[in-house]
């Protein structure tokens, strides 16, 4: 694989973490210049991560000789700059959702696909060793046949959630309601077989979870905004501890962006290709909907599952 080099925008503790993550993790990826608007936070912020060119001006993106702009600017920042660099042709990598709304979403997705340029979106913890395992174990019929799942989400945590669900079972085809308990829970319909999940607010964020079902038993599933964790099988008597089978389950922020690089030096598809993104950003404004108003909502979106099997970043 050739080296790719990688333009990053922002200056918070994530776009830190992504550029230790290049150096520590991805060594044919090399950070080559920062983008920020603000121009003194920005020179302290390129300063202490030792990068030596600092934009202000965001053309100069197109010519500092980036492969991929890595955007980590604010949500309400960011797809703008995406926008502008995939119109212009540059590869884009965002963290995060696509935008903050579908319109704006759609929009992005269409000028990539016009201009031939790639574009990737996160949260990218679901390609961790821990939930790859979980797909593995899921795909090998240790529960048996997929029947259905709850889970217990904190506010803000939804995307990673969704993310979770439609790459451990199936793009999601409507999403309705139900009631439980007195209270309206979202219910999301998965794929061919229309396997129902039922979506729960958590009190407390310990009390975050998420399990499959199926005929044979039920997965517990990691925490999905962590690349690793612990997975529990019940197969009927009692839960016990299955292991992973796969690499990457520290701190692995990037794991995305590299594969996007991989892809992209192979001629192959990216694991967080924007239609996922876009499907998942859908996906979980109609659950808001849903819980709150009591409307079934058919999904317009989706993506080609088949590209999240692979065994490329064992």
């Amino acid at each position: 694989m050739k080296a790719y080099k990688i333009a990053v925008a922002g200056t918070g503790a994530r776009a830190a973490e992504y550029i230790e993550n290049i150096k520590r993790l991805y060594a044919p990826l090399e950070t080559v210049c920062l983008y920020s608007p603000d121009e003194e936070e920005g020179a302290e912020f390129a300063a202490r991560a030792g990068i030596n060119v600092f934009l202000t001006d965001r053309s100069g993106l197109l010519t500092c000789g980036a492969d991929i702009l890595l955007n980590v600017l604010p949500e309400d920042e960011r797809s703008d700059l995406s926008y502008y660099c995939l119109k212009n042709g540059l590869n884009v990598y965002s963290e995060g959702p696509p935008a903050p709304d579908l319109d704006k979403a759609w929009a992005l997705v269409d000028i990539s696909k016009a201009r031939d340029a790639t574009f990737c979106c996160g949260p990218d913890a679901f390609l961790g060793g821990a939930e790859r395992s979980c797909l593995h174990y899921i795909n090998d019929g240790v529960i048996g046949d997929v029947t259905g799942g709850e889970g217990y989400i904190s506010p803000g945590r939804e995307i990673y959630f969704i993310t979770t669900l439609t790459n451990l079972i199936a793009p999601v085809s409507k999403v309705g309601y139900a009631d439980i308990g007195g209270a309206k829970a979202a219910v999301a319909h998965l794929g061919d077989n229309d396997v129902s999940v039922t979506l729960l607010p958590a009190q407390d964020e310990k009390d975050n979870y998420l399990k499959i079902t199926g005929t044979e038993g039920t997965i517990t599933v990691p925490d999905p905004m962590r690349f690793g964790g612990r997975i529990l099988y019940d197969g009927g008597d009692g839960e016990h501890e299955l292991p992973s089978l796969f690499g990457w389950g520290g701190k692995c922020l990037g794991l995305g962006l590299f594969d996007m690089a991989k892809a992209l030096d192979s001629g192959s598809s990216p694991c967080c290709d924007c239609s996922r993104a876009l499907h998942v950003l859908e996906v979980t404004q109609a659950l808001a909907d849903a819980a709150a108003t009591g409307t079934v909502t058919e999904i317009q979106s989706t993506f080609d599952g088949s590209l999240y099997l692979s065994d490329q970043l064992r």
